[in-house]
């Protein structure tokens, strides 16, 4: 390979292995988690092939593209094991990494670019996008926005068709798309030798207005623009700049204060010096509508700072920096005579992905927490089954969107999804919070017991501690011998005890069932001098129930 080849190569390897650098930590980051919030929706809400299956809006958003692509990984992959669907968003960052790469060399030269696109690689301060594999929507509109800019770098009617499709698949994706389209049509515009170029925006512009006359509009959205947000914007606009600059620098908002504040000014000084050129107002322009309908939408709802909306506004921030130097050559001269700068440079891009580290980690707690209150949740539901009415939702905070029946209908189609087939192996840690989960979805509880009759058998007594049994017409007595006195029984999946309690304090019950000890907390108390019933709903696992009665006094457990 000649010497000149290898030059041009190591930045594009320099980058390469900077990616698989930033690869492992994002994989790491976002390990032992399963689908949240949003996915729910594609997997529970699009489960058909209707039209209104891919164009019914999300949350405001055109999804066709995600929509797709999940619907691929449900028939493909299934919903279990996760790890593929990870893998599919960290493709599309660094796919989105190395197009801005490529259209930054360009404009810049590589050596420059490669920092830039570095700085891209490891925003670990929007650790959504990069852990939670929802955000492809995100992603794939800026791919494609990309991959847009740079087929339009030269001149050819196949290259026109070609960005028009992509500009139209960066609008399927999300709403991020709107403000990408927008952009590409002022830098056209703005450029008196591709002016008539222009026109390739209005086919994915005319396509996305009849989906948003035809879906968008009629639907109630959280996204849908709202003007009394409109005296709110201008702040959120800032703020959300600010993030993003903070969060490219490692350093977080506040510092990404004063870099918004110097980058603002030096922006100013250029268009009054040399005037808005296509490439910066190409910039300007997707940046201010992304940051500007965002406001209008979001300033009531989410804060500015919320961590998905970094990553978008770091592109725009440094597509934006590439417009500063005028002429796309001067970079690389200006970068030729300050070798040393761009040590520092170097310097400043390690930091800043240090920086970077430590939202990216937390991001992944987060998902983490997550999984483990939905975990046990759905492993309840599958073990509960028909028992669980089908409205039932175990999980309000991490998944409000998992009702038992349409869960119960996706795995019956897709598999479980659960790691690891946890519902079948109910005898590790994950077992007490599994317990307490289907004892909330199955609605098991103590209630009031009046004109019960008595079944011939009694129960099966697992062991009587500090106390004697005496087993009569179809019943259990057991009278305590101490403080810590308790009376375990075995029950099934449908049957009904009823514990009388004729002490004169309450008596405890507690229950378990995959779990080797019982909970701390007791499921209830019955009181003193009164008879409740513990009814166990018909599900389909096999495997009996624990009840442990805690007296203080005698009792008289019966199965009814």
């Amino acid at each position: 390979m000649k010497a000149s080849t290898r030059k041009e190569l190591l930045p594009a390897a320099v980058l390469g292995a900077l990616a698989l650098i930033a690869s492992a930590v994002i994989l790491r980051a976002g390990r032992d988690t399963i689908f949240f919030f949003d996915e729910w929706d594609f997997l529970l809400g699009r489960r058909g092939t209707s039209v209104d299956t891919f164009l019914e809006p999300h949350v405001g958003h055109l999804s066709l593209v995600p929509i797709l692509i999940y619907k691929t990984l449900f028939s493909t992959v299934g919903l279990e094991p996760y790890w593929p669907y990870r893998v599919v968003v960290l493709l599309f960052h660094l796919v989105c990494v190395g197009l801005f790469y490529a259209v930054a060399r360009r404009r810049v030269g590589a050596w420059p670019a490669v920092g830039l696109a570095a700085l891209l690689l490891f925003v670990g301060s929007a650790w959504e996008v990069l852990l939670w594999p929802f955000e492809i929507s995100y992603l794939a509109s800026l791919a494609a926005g990309l991959g847009a800019w740079l087929v339009l770098s030269e001149e050819g009617r196949g290259r026109d068709i070609s960005a028009s499709v992509l500009i139209g698949l960066a609008v399927a994706s999300s709403g991020v798309g709107v403000p990408v389209a927008l952009g590409v049509l002022a830098g056209l515009l703005l450029d008196p030798e591709r002016r008539s170029r222009a026109w390739l925006v209005a086919p994915p512009l005319a396509l996305y207005a009849i989906w948003l006359i035809g879906w968008g509009l009629p639907a109630e959205s959280p996204e849908r623009i709202d003007l009394a947000n409109l005296p709110d914007t201008p702040r959120y606009m800032a703020e959300m700049a600010a993030s993003a600059a903070g969060g490219l620098s490692g350093l977080g908002e506040d510092w990404g204060r004063i870099f918004v504040a110097v980058f603002a000014t030096v922006v100013l000084f250029r268009v009054l010096r040399s005037g808005v050129s296509a490439w910066l107002g190409a910039g300007l322009v997707t940046a201010f509508a992304f940051w500007g309908l965002t406001g209008l939408a979001r300033a009531d709802v989410s804060p500015a700072s919320t961590s998905r909306y970094i990553y978008p506004s770091a592109v725009f921030l440094l597509l934006i920096v590439l417009a500063l130097p005028g002429r796309a050559g001067t970079w690389r001269t200006w970068a030729t005579r300050r070798r040393l700068l761009w040590v520092i440079v170097a310097g400043a891009v390690v930091l800043a992905a240090i920086g970077n580290l430590a939202p990216l980690r937390d991001g992944g707690r987060h998902l983490r927490t997550a999984t483990d209150a939905v975990v046990p949740t759905l492993a309840a539901l599958e073990v509960g089954g028909s028992a669980i009415p089908p409205d039932t939702r175990p999980e309000p905070q991490y998944a409000p969107q998992v009702a038992a029946g349409q869960y119960l209908a996706a795995v019956r189609d897709r598999g479980s999804a659960l790691p690891d087939g946890l519902a079948g192996e109910l005898r590790g840690p994950d077992a007490p919070a599994v317990e307490a989960a289907l004892i909330r979805a199955e609605g098991i509880n103590l209630a009031r017991a009046t004109g019960v009759a008595i079944a011939a058998d009694p129960p099966r007594v697992l062991q009587a501690i500090m106390g004697r049994t005496r087993t009569s017409e179809g019943c259990v007595r057991f009278s305590p011998g101490g403080a810590s006195a308790a009376l375990d029984v075995e029950a099934r999946a449908g049957q009904r005890l009823t514990v009388l309690n004729r002490g004169q304090v309450p008596a405890e019950v507690r229950l378990r069932r995959f779990a080797p000890d019982f909970p701390a907390a007791a499921l209830g108390a019955v009181p003193p001098r009164a008879r409740q019933a513990l009814s166990l709903p018909d599900d389909p696992n096999p495997a009996a129930w624990a009840v442990r009665i805690s007296p203080g006094g005698p009792v008289l457990v019966c199965m009814a």
